[in-house]
């Protein structure tokens, strides 16, 4: 059967992430209590929660000094937070707009508001882009916005039903295993990115679908 869809992860494959970054800012803001204070943040739920939409911005912000025990500027906090987000190369953006030629293409990334809203001031001040949403995706799907996250089996249900889609027609890429291996379960096909340039990956991979 032929491949009609393709749904893209974003961080890691469309938006390129510093992991580190936000880990190094936090251990210059807390010096020697770095560790133990990551730790705690590991564990904590504010941020399943913000990334599932059930918490606001402020709500998020007033959970992380709590966990930090510093009454930190809220736009220290969003600096810190953002810090892990990069960039995204023209390859990426050219890769998407081609591909709409002959694909339905969408976007299924766990994130949240304050990553979003970076994005969009990222697209907007680097590369003139304020229609990231509807020119290079049918249709984007956020965790915040939508209340589900991956790997759980039903946000990949909610996305096939929702953009009426045949799982053995559709193509799922993200860098995290256990995210591909999900999709898997319901039929999707599935590439497994954790590394390299996907603009120069996919081309060659979607000629076993032709």
């Amino acid at each position: 059967m032929p491949l009609k869809n393709i749904i893209f992860d974003l961080g890691n494959v469309i938006i390129d992430l510093d992991i580190p970054a936000t880990e190094n800012e936090l251990r210059k803001l807390l010096g020697p209590a770095f560790k133990g204070s990551f730790q705690k943040n590991e564990q904590h739920g504010i941020f399943r929660d913000y990334e599932l939409g059930l918490i606001t911005e402020d709500q998020f912000i007033r959970g992380f000094r709590e966990i930090l025990g510093q009454n930190i500027p809220a736009k220290e906090i969003i600096r810190i937070w953002n810090a892990l987000l990069a960039g995204i190369t023209k390859e990426r953006f050219e890769l998407l707009e081609n591909l709409r030629n002959d694909y339905r293409v969408f976007l299924l990334s766990n994130t949240n508001y304050t990553h979003i809203q970076w994005v969009y001031k990222y697209l907007k001040e680097t590369w003139n882009i304020t229609d990231w949403d509807n020119r290079f995706f049918d249709k984007p799907y956020y965790s915040h916005e939508i209340n589900l996250r991956k790997p759980d089996r039903e946000i990949y249900e909610y996305v096939l039903r929702d953009s009426n889609m045949n799982p053995s027609e559709t193509l799922f890429i993200d860098d995290n295993k256990q995210n591909v291996l999900a999709a898997a379960e319901l039929g999707i096909h599935i590439l497994h990115h954790p590394e390299g340039e996907i603009a120069d990956i996919l081309p060659g991979y979607l000629e076993s679908f032709r």
